[in-house]
């Protein structure tokens, strides 16, 4: 810290003392800055400007909760063209930077400074409410105003294409959803069907299709057993009524009722057996129709989700077409970009702007350094300020007199 330069006034008397090395330092940087500015190339800016109708996403239900909003669907486009291959091949195709040793992500990085895309609102802002985007302006800087409207009629031109594939691109994305949800329930239909099939084959007997003759059955093997019964009845009274131990003839009449007996209650046993299976059966076939019901309710279910995918696809299909007429109106040409006529020198501007400050500041600088190093009392304010002692006689410096010869 200068213990003479504390106040402005000493300040502007440190840069009189030294104003002949401040003003030539002064004027030598700014003539060094002017030169270094003249001999930045001219930027030339150029745009394009674009008309957005229509923009929306793909959405076949038109369903708020899944469109994306105009802002989103512009950072999409612009991302995309802003891409690194695809500026990339900007670069081959016009040879820009070729005298220029950079590498690939440095020469991205300028021409994503040389391009812009800006929408323009059209209406004022509404709290809550996205700003519809009426207009759009692709701007483009360029070395010479020819390649900045190309490049900004370019640029524009791919946005547009850009925009019909996107668009594309969603709706056969969505139909191809679709398709996949179709294949994948009709699947899961097809392996339902395979396991009812199975589940009738395995349980045909409980099933009311093989019940339909059952209780037919069941009255015929009634009648059977009783007229059995009634036999029974009358082989057992003739065979109380014999004695077996009358004459052989008589004897062989009572075994032959026996045998008859006996065949009869077999006869009786296997009918009656059979009436029990055929009510295990019926038993049996409350629980088997119940599954078989939740068997067909699924596929019912998914039936019904065939046919909505089914609905839905066709949905897309018909945006899709929709779409197809409409795109083609999201971004309209308004207005091409043409070469400018004279370029926009701010880059010049500044480095003489910067160059003009640097060179003050060095004048400045400069001649504090001179006052640090030779640091000289010099007035009765100075003396008081860092003595604290008040002068009692101010003599000027006065230059000595020449005398005449």
């Amino acid at each position: 810290m200068l213990h003479t330069v504390r106040t402005p006034g000493d300040l502007l008397s440190a840069l009189w003392r030294a104003r002949w090395v401040a003003g030539a330092v002064l004027i030598v940087g700014s003539a060094a800055s002017v030169q270094i500015a003249l001999m930045q190339p001219h930027s030339y800016e150029s745009s394009a400007l674009l008309q957005i109708d229509n923009l929306q996403s793909v959405n076949p239900e038109n369903d708020a909760r899944t469109s994306l909003a105009s802002s989103a669907w512009l950072e999409q486009i612009e991302a995309r063209l802003m891409r690194r291959d695809h500026l990339l091949q900007i670069i081959q195709d016009y040879g820009l930077f070729a005298d220029l040793s950079a590498t690939d992500n440095e020469k991205v990085a300028r021409l994503r400074e040389m391009l812009q895309i800006l929408p323009v609102s059209q209406r004022a802002p509404v709290y809550g409410v996205e700003p519809a985007m009426g207009l759009l302006q692709v701007i483009a800087r360029a070395e010479s105003a020819d390649l900045a409207a190309t490049l900004a009629n370019d640029l524009a031109a791919q946005l547009v294409q850009l925009n019909v594939e996107i668009v594309e691109q969603r709706v056969q994305e969505t139909a191809a959803f679709f398709i996949h949800e179709e294949d994948r329930l009709q699947q899961q239909i097809a392996r339902v069907d395979g396991r009812i099939s199975d589940y009738r084959r395995r349980n045909f007997d409980v099933l009311p299709t093989g019940l339909h003759n059952r209780a037919e059955e069941l009255l015929q093997l009634g009648v059977s057993i009783r007229d059995i019964d009634a036999e029974l009845v009358a082989l057992r009274r003739k065979q109380a009524s014999a004695s077996d131990r009358g004459s052989a003839l008589e004897r062989q009449a009572a075994a032959d009722l026996e045998r008859q007996i006996a065949v009869l209650e077999t006869q009786r046993e296997a009918l009656q057996a059979r009436v029990t299976q055929i009510e295990d059966t019926a038993r049996l076939s409350v629980t088997a129709e119940a599954e078989l019901a939740a068997l067909d309710r699924d596929r019912e279910s998914l039936r019904e989700q065939l046919a909505g995918i089914a609905s839905r696809r066709v949905a897309a299909e018909s945006q899709q077409r929709r779409d197809s007429s409409m795109v083609s109106d999201s971004f309209t040409l308004l207005e091409r970009a043409v070469p400018p006529d004279y370029p926009t020198s701010s880059q010049r501007k500044k480095v003489a702007l910067a160059g003009g400050v640097l060179s003050v500041m060095a004048a400045i600088a400069l001649a504090l350094l001179m006052e640090m190093r030779r640091p000289v009392i010099r007035t009765a304010a100075q003396m008081e300020r860092i003595t604290g002692l008040r002068p009692v006689i101010d003599l000027p410096d006065t230059a000595p007199r020449k005398t005449r010869g």
